[in-house]
C-alpha cells in the first residue's frame, strides 16, 4: 500500500502553491501598510466591512483573500484604489473609483467614526444634503447675478 505522504510533490503544483501564498502575503502587506498609514484599527475596518475581526486579520496575515466585492469595499475603507490592492499599480494614493455621495447615502454602506449608519439615518442625511446642494445652487445664481451688475 502506498502512502500519499511518501509521494513526491510535483514541481509545478508546488510552485503554484508558493506563488499563490506570495500573492496572499503581498496583498496582506498592502492592507497592513494602508491601515497603519491611515491610522485605522483592525476592529473599525472589520466593522465597516461587516466582517469579523479575525476575518480581516486573516487577510493581513496572508491566510485568506477576500471575495471581489470585499476588495472594492476594502479600497474604499482604506482610501485607495482596487488597482493598488490588486497589484495593477504601486501608487496607493492613486484615485480609486469615484464615489457618488448620493449613491452612498441611498445604497450604503455608510460608516462614520467606525459606526455603520442605518438605512433610515442615511435617508435622513440624503435629504439634508439635497437641501444643502439646492441652497448652493441658489447661492451660485445670486452670486452670478451680483457679479454681472
Amino acid at each position: 500500500m502506498v502512502n500519499n505522504e511518501d509521494l513526491p510533490v510535483s514541481g509545478k503544483k508546488h510552485e503554484e502553491i508558493d506563488e499563490k501564498q506570495l500573492y496572499k502575503n503581498e496583498f496582506g502587506s498592502r492592507l497592513r501598510h494602508l491601515r497603519k498609514l491611515r491610522k485605522k484599527r483592525i476592529d473599525a475596518i472589520a466593522k465597516s466591512l461587516g466582517i469579523h475581526r479575525s476575518t480581516y486579520n486573516s487577510y493581513e496575515l496572508g491566510y485568506r483573500l477576500p471575495e471581489p466585492p470585499k476588495i472594492k469595499e476594502l479600497a474604499r475603507v482604506l482610501e485607495t484604489s482596487t488597482d493598488y490592492l490588486l497589484f495593477a499599480n504601486d501608487d496607493y494614493d492613486a484615485p480609486g473609483e469615484s464615489s457618488d455621495l448620493k449613491d452612498i447615502l441611498e445604497n450604503g454602506p455608510l460608516v462614520y467614526g467606525g459606526e455603520i449608519i442605518a438605512e433610515e439615518h442615511r435617508n435622513y442625511l440624503a435629504s439634508i444634503v439635497d437641501s444643502i446642494v439646492e441652497k448652493l445652487d441658489t447661492l451660485d445664481i445670486i452670486i452670478k447675478n451680483k457679479s454681472s451688475k
